[in-house]
């Protein structure tokens, strides 16, 4: 049985492209060798990620994430068992929307994420959080921000 951990946190001002390449580097090159697969998605200042693995090793790369000085208010939305993998084929799936607000991209990828989140086949609760959230994170209104 395998595991997965969807958490949703606050990049820290200042965060910069180069700072994400880095991040997707280190998944690259780290989550082969712990059978871990998954997706991230950054929007507006705010990451969204599930993490597929064996238990206590998601969990032990989660910690090392949960301590990463690139973001704060590190919040799990969800964790728990699933059959099979949601991201099988990828080290570490991206989503980042383009900065021209009136791009046609951005319309394709909020619908067919919509779609992927609206979809009959959600193995597990875990996955319905993770694609709710990152529903939200492209909505228009987004995240709620604390005053």
């Amino acid at each position: 049985m395998l595991y997965q951990l969807t958490y949703r946190s606050e990049a820290k001002l200042g965060i910069t492209a180069e700072d994400i390449i880095s991040i997707l580097r280190q998944s690259e090159t780290n989550n082969p060798k712990y059978e871990i697969t998954g997706c991230l998605v950054f929007n507006e200042g705010y990451f969204v990620q599930l993490l597929e693995g064996e238990k206590e090793i998601v969990k032990e790369r989660f910690a090392i994430i949960e301590g990463d000085k690139r973001h704060e208010m590190v919040e799990v939305l969800s964790e728990g068992q699933t059959l099979e993998r949601m991201f099988e084929d990828w080290k570490m799936a991206y989503i980042k929307l383009p900065d021209d607000p009136d791009s046609k991209l951005e319309g394709q990828v909020k619908k067919d994420l919509k779609t992927l989140e609206e979809a009959t086949e959600r193995p597990n609760f875990t996955s319905k959080v993770f694609w709710y959230n990152v529903y939200s994170l492209l909505d228009e209104k987004g995240f709620f921000r604390p005053q």
